[in-house]
């Protein structure tokens, strides 16, 4: 009698733990397809906002499209930077800098580190392009001009305090390249930003950005070494004159808004691009090793 009742009480766990199995492998399918249906209505132009006209920017893509195309004597040097030594496995810098006389330009740099082979990285991020992005609380619209050149016209908008907001509204043209040495994507934006306040008036400043994004694979030590690859990314950013009520200004330097409100928006948003990349790719391999 006591084998028979242990061996039901068992029969009633397996039944029970069967049943949590069941409910959760349909949760994660759920998951799943929701996450497909996500990615598919982005790519058709289904998810999209009002308030973006995206044909009212063709003009300013292509003036993007041929500033990036101006560019392209400049990926042996961007491959050979790429590829300078870089202690620790992920480094920031943000410094203000003037070349080629122009104007100060305040330049951003990336370098992070992924424990993922420089072809699933540069696919990866290719595909996270073409979406517009990972970061979903906000309006995009995407256009592919070319296998490999993509539009996007996107409004982010980036906390500030408890009485006031940054928006920012960003057109710009991503282009694509293969070299001997990795992917290399050479962008070009321009951005609006504006402030909105409780108390202080609305202010407003438009930028315009020019940098690139490299992804090269990190040589092993051992063969026994998995596979690794490097993601750096340097934009560099220049205000144009700034627009308080229906005034403008002289071209802006990196004092006041620019200093308070743009610079630390900017960094956020980079730094949000690159945690989203790395915590899709983390994401994929989970998925990969679990499936």
């Amino acid at each position: 009698m006591r084998l028979k009742s242990e061996l039901q009480t068992y029969c009633l766990a397996t039944e029970t733990l069967q049943a949590q199995l069941s409910h959760a492998n349909a949760r994660q399918q759920t998951l799943i397809d929701c996450k497909v249906c996500f990615a598919d209505a982005v790519r058709v132009g289904i998810i999209m906002s009002r308030r973006l006209n995206f044909d009212d920017n063709t003009a300013i893509f292509d003036i993007l499209e041929s500033k990036v195309g101006a560019r392209c004597a400049e990926l042996n040097k961007i491959a050979r930077e790429a590829h300078l030594p870089v202690q620790g496995g992920a480094t920031e810098r943000v410094t203000v800098c003037r070349e080629d006389g122009k104007d100060a330009a305040v330049e951003f740099h990336h370098v992070r580190l992924l424990p993922f082979g420089e072809d699933t990285t540069a696919k990866t991020l290719w595909e996270i392009v073409e979406l517009g992005g990972l970061v979903t609380d906000r309006h995009f619209r995407v256009a592919r001009r070319s296998d490999d050149m993509v539009a996007m016209a996107s409004r982010f908008t980036v906390p500030s305090d408890s009485s006031s907001t940054v928006s920012v509204d960003v057109r710009a043209v991503a282009k694509r390249f293969a070299t001997p040495m990795g992917m290399v994507i050479l962008v070009e934006s321009l951005s609006e930003w504006s402030v909105e306040h409780a108390t202080a008036g609305d202010w407003k400043q438009s930028t315009e950005e020019t940098g690139w994004v490299v992804v090269h694979e990190v040589p092993r030590r051992r063969d026994a070494t998995p596979p690794a690859c490097q993601l750096r990314t340097t934009m560099k950013l220049r205000p144009n004159a700034p627009s308080v009520g229906n005034c403008r200004s002289a071209r802006s330097s990196f004092t006041g808004g620019v200093g308070d409100v743009v610079i630390p928006s900017f960094r956020d948003i980079m730094n949000s691009h690159h945690q989203s990349v790395e915590n899709f790719l983390m994401d994929a391999s989970h998925r990969t090793v679990a499936a």
